[in-house]
């Protein structure tokens, strides 16, 4: 998803999760209207990280990680064997399996956005939606989160959904881009040139 600031990125981000009420028309997940569903079966479909920095910075990255688990976990709260797994797959698909008993005030701001998203695949959804998740990364590390979304994307069958200002990134690696301009005006493109993206996203 590209375009300039203002143009309703986020907005849109927090609508199609569920967390802001749409104000017009109607979204539908896995033939289902998001409008009918609890927010539990929500949380069970559709995993979102926001551009925000956590809130979570004196936890572990492992106890943040199984945050995720949460919208699976029985009325006692406890993280079963399959919880465990899927806690461990997730530190270990974002590289972060040495980073488990660190706290999250410790680490760069990179290995946050990465601990951020293990979160989200431990919410083992069908759906990721990510704002900016390279907001406040350096170069390195942004073709990194960009390049791991991409692999996680096709091997998982996941549909990963991204906001972002980054779009020379976009064009190399996205399978899809969505523009928005500043009227509200959407264009999806499957296949795209540099010049035609850039004169859409400056009307």
């Amino acid at each position: 998803l590209l375009g300039r600031n203002g143009a309703g990125k986020s907005s849109l981000i927090r609508v199609l999760s569920g967390l802001q009420a749409q104000t017009a028309g109607e979204i539908w997940i896995e033939n289902t209207p998001l409008s009918k569903l609890k927010l539990q079966e929500i949380a069970q479909k559709v995993a979102i990280v926001l551009s925000d920095k956590p809130q979570t910075e004196y936890l572990t990255v492992y106890e943040t990680v199984a945050f995720g688990r949460t919208p699976y976990l029985n009325w006692q709260g406890k993280y079963n064997s399959e919880d465990k797994k899927i806690i461990e797959k997730s530190l270990e698909i974002t590289h972060l399996q040495e980073f488990s008993n660190k706290y999250l005030h410790t680490l760069s701001d990179g290995e946050r956005q990465r601990v951020m998203l293990a979160r989200a695949l431990a919410q083992d959804t069908p759906i990721i939606i990510l704002d900016e998740p390279t907001a406040y990364l350096d170069v390195y590390y942004r073709k990194q989160m960009m390049s791991l979304l991409k692999k996680i994307a096709h091997e998982q069958k996941k549909c990963i959904l991204l906001s972002t200002h980054e779009v020379d990134l976009a064009l190399e690696l996205a399978d899809q881009l969505i523009l928005v301009n500043l009227k509200g005006e959407f264009q999806c493109l499957e296949t795209w040139q540099q010049d035609t993206v850039h004169t859409f996203l400056e009307i």
